[in-house]
C-alpha cells in the first residue's frame, strides 16, 4: 500500500479512493480553473523563455537539437492556447480590430 506522506501535504489518489483492497490508477485532472490573469501569466512567461532559449548561442550540435525541441514544442503549446480562446465583439456599434 502506498504511505501517506502528510509531512509533504501529499496523499496518494488511488490511496484515498480504492475498491475492496484493489487500487485504481490515478487520472488526470481535466477541469482546471485558471484566471485570464493566470493565463496572461503563462502565457507571458512562455514566449520570454522561448525568448532566451532562441537568443542562445551554442557551440555543440546535441543542446542546440534540445534547445529547438523545447522551442518547437513551447511554440506548439502557445498556439494551442491561442486556440482555445474565445474572442468577442461588441454587438453594437463599430468594431475595430487590432
Amino acid at each position: 500500500m502506498m504511505p501517506n506522506l502528510p509531512h509533504m501535504g501529499i496523499t496518494p489518489y488511488f490511496a484515498k479512493h480504492s475498491t475492496k483492497g484493489a487500487h485504481r490508477m490515478p487520472t488526470y485532472n481535466s477541469n482546471f480553473e485558471l484566471t485570464v490573469e493566470d493565463m496572461d501569466l503563462i502565457e507571458t512567461s512562455l514566449r520570454h523563455t522561448k525568448a532566451e532559449l532562441a537568443a542562445q548561442v551554442d557551440k555543440t550540435g546535441d543542446s542546440a537539437a534540445d534547445r529547438d525541441e523545447t522551442l518547437r514544442q513551447i511554440h506548439d503549446l502557445l498556439g494551442r492556447l491561442h486556440n482555445q480562446k474565445v474572442f468577442y465583439r461588441p454587438r453594437e456599434g463599430a468594431y475595430v480590430g487590432g
